[in-house]
């Protein structure tokens, strides 16, 4: 198999898996990397060497590389479950082969033609992962919090709540994270600035003095989505 012909099957299961993802825990932005994937692939098509799909599909991994390998060193040394460490791992390994395939297509600098057929069953594989695949891989991860904490669930770009309240004194977070991409629980005027990856469950102790907290996620646009909320001190 050609370099080409190997990095159509290869973003097309990036894309299956990431709608998988995206379907089983209803994840818009991991729904919108599929989506994306699928455009690498149709702009495979254009041009003789469809060099806007290789770049396309090439940034998509290299981005995802960075986050999931990340994501993945991130939970084992925190010790989180098995599935929290193995999904980010997966994708991981999916990009990386992917960033292979690219790097050799632009070496190579093969032709595009004849390679219709090969995008037709790379899509078909794609679809075949997200109906077969998507429940025994993904099962989420829930947060155990403990008792008297305060729990913040994230999950589809949003937090659980965007009001949180808590006498003054000691006071314990506990942050879940259910979303493929990573977040953050931060409060400027504490200082606080918690990254929680892919998966990742995070607990913090907080000594509130009375007022009101603005807490957000400091990925870039994710506050501008609608990730804040009002932590209350009495």
């Amino acid at each position: 198999m050609k370099w080409r012909s190997a990095l159509v099957w290869v973003a097309a299961i990036d894309a299956g898996l990431f709608a998988a993802i995206g379907i089983h825990d209803v994840d818009r932005e991991a729904i919108a990397f599929a989506v994306l994937y699928i455009a690498g692939l149709a702009l495979l098509q254009l041009g003789r060497r469809g060099i806007l799909g290789v770049i396309l599909i090439g940034l998509l991994s290299l981005d995802t590389e960075f986050w999931m390998a990340t994501a993945t060193v991130s939970n084992l040394q925190n010790g989180e479950s098995l599935i929290a460490v193995a999904q980010p791992l997966a994708v991981a390994i999916a990009t990386a082969v992917t960033l292979i395939a690219v790097v050799g297509t632009l070496i190579t600098r093969e032709p595009r033609s004849g390679h219709r057929l090969w995008t037709v069953a790379g899509l078909g594989l794609a679809v075949f992962v997200v109906g077969f695949a998507g429940e025994a891989l993904l099962a989420s991860s829930a947060l155990q919090a403990r008792s008297g904490s305060l729990q913040l669930n994230i999950h589809n770009a949003a937090y659980s709540t965007k009001t949180l309240t808590a006498g003054s004194g000691q006071a314990t977070v506990s942050i879940a994270n259910q979303d493929l991409f990573w977040h953050t629980f931060t409060i400027d005027k504490l200082g606080v600035n918690v990254l929680v990856p892919v998966g990742g469950h995070r607990e913090l102790s907080l000594n509130l003095a009375p007022g009101t907290y603005i807490y957000y996620c400091a990925i870039p646009g994710h506050r501008q989505a609608g990730m804040q909320g009002t932590l209350t001190v009495r």
